[in-house]
């Protein structure tokens, strides 16, 4: 009997089941990526959050191997493992176990960091005398996701919950350093475009 697994462990398997690791090997970069798409929350970076920490990755696989069952993952390697797939065991578990898994995914908040960084008020800064913000606010021009990304400085690869949540602490950061109302505005927009 395999002992309880964490949420952060549940979606290191489910990462590698829906990349199709239960019928053969699949890269351990995908599934770090995949990993962090689905809850990013986790297995993100404190700064980047846009960005999988593979450390918090190492750290949940290492945790079910050595912590949980050692033979609920198989490796091509012993050390320094590139593919990996699901053993008979882990998938029966997640097949049994899929339901809980993405309720656990959609009751999973997204964390808001209060705390604003240099690179955010730099970027607030660079809003302010960016003529496009006001334009857009004026409903001058249509707001584009591409602009977006380039302003606020987020990653085209960066799943929708994380570029929300990284809009979120531009609008933190601009009301408590009494940025103006375009800004705000500007930044509710780009928000809004996301939900």
């Amino acid at each position: 009997m395999m002992n309880k697994i964490s949420t952060r462990g549940n979606i290191f398997l489910y990462s590698i089941f829906i990349l199709g690791g239960k019928d053969g090997y699949v890269s351990i970069e995908d599934v770090y990526k995949k990993a962090h798409e689905l809850l990013p929350s986790a297995f993100s970076w404190e700064e980047n959050p846009e960005l999988p920490s593979d450390r918090k990755i190492n750290k949940t696989y290492h945790h079910i191997r050595e912590k949980v069952d050692k033979n609920l993952i198989i490796s091509d390697k012993k050390i320094n493992a590139t593919k990996l797939k699901l053993s008979t065991e882990a998938t029966q578990y997640i097949e049994e176990n899929e339901e809980k898994i993405i309720s656990e995914l959609e009751n999973s908040p997204i964390k808001v960091s209060t705390k604003s960084s240099n690179e955010d008020l730099k970027i607030l800064e660079a809003l302010q005398g960016d003529k496009r913000v006001k334009d857009i606010v004026d409903k001058k021009e249509k707001l584009k996701e591409d602009l977006i990304m380039t302003l606020l400085e987020i990653s085209s690869f960066a799943p929708v919950n994380i570029k929300i949540k990284k809009i979120l602490n531009l609008i933190i950061t601009a009301e408590n350093n009494k940025a103006s109302e375009d800004i705000v505005n500007f930044l509710q927009m780009c928000k809004d475009f996301y939900e």
